[in-house]
Order: C-alpha cells, then structure tokens, then sequence
C-alpha cells in the first residue's frame, strides 16, 4: 500500500512540475514585450528578465551564434517582442540583436 501512495505522489509531482513549467512557457509565449530591462541576470541556463515589473524566465539562443544575452543586455535595454513569437530584439544602445527562446 504504501508502494502505491509513493508511486502517486511521485507522478503527481511529475505532472505537477510539468504542467506548471507549460504554463510558464505558455505566459511567455502570449506576452507582448516592450520596455526596459529593470533587472537581468543568469540561472543555470536561464536568463531572468524584469520588464516593467514581470519576470520572464528564458533560454535565449542568439541568432548569430555571437553573443549571449546575459553578456550584452544592461539595465535600461529595451526589448521587443511580439505576443505568440519565440524572439526577441534587443536594443543595446545604437545596436540591435535577435535571440529566438528555446521553448523547454
């Protein structure tokens, strides 16, 4: 019996993580950017973003395969992206870079 409840409480945390990182991704993926960076920094993989209070948690692949987005972004940066689209452009000063988000 007890087998059993672990085995449930096991799958529903699963199901649990799962669904709220789809929800997350499916946030974001709705959400129209278009501000200033309040606050930028890296976890593990991920870059987390402060626009106009909201934080966006994203994998962001550049483009051009030449620069990373933690590295170049600074407070102030403006970026833009349109709701139901996986990339973003930052504006950095007179410079412009694109960054498509992995989704997982």
């Amino acid at each position: 019996m007890k087998q059993v409840l672990f085995i449930i409480f096991v799958l529903a945390f699963a199901a649990f993580l799962f669904f709220a990182r789809r929800w997350k991704c499916n946030e974001y993926n709705q959400s129209a950017i278009n501000g200033a960076i309040d606050n930028i920094h890296r976890y593990r993989d991920y870059v987390m973003i402060t626009i106009d209070g909201q934080e966006f948690r994203v994998i962001p692949v550049p483009v051009d395969n030449r620069y990373r987005l933690d590295a170049i972004a600074q407070i102030g940066d403006s970026i833009l992206k349109k709701a139901n689209a996986d990339t973003l452009l930052l504006k950095h000063g007179t410079n412009k870079y694109l960054f498509t988000v992995q989704k997982w």
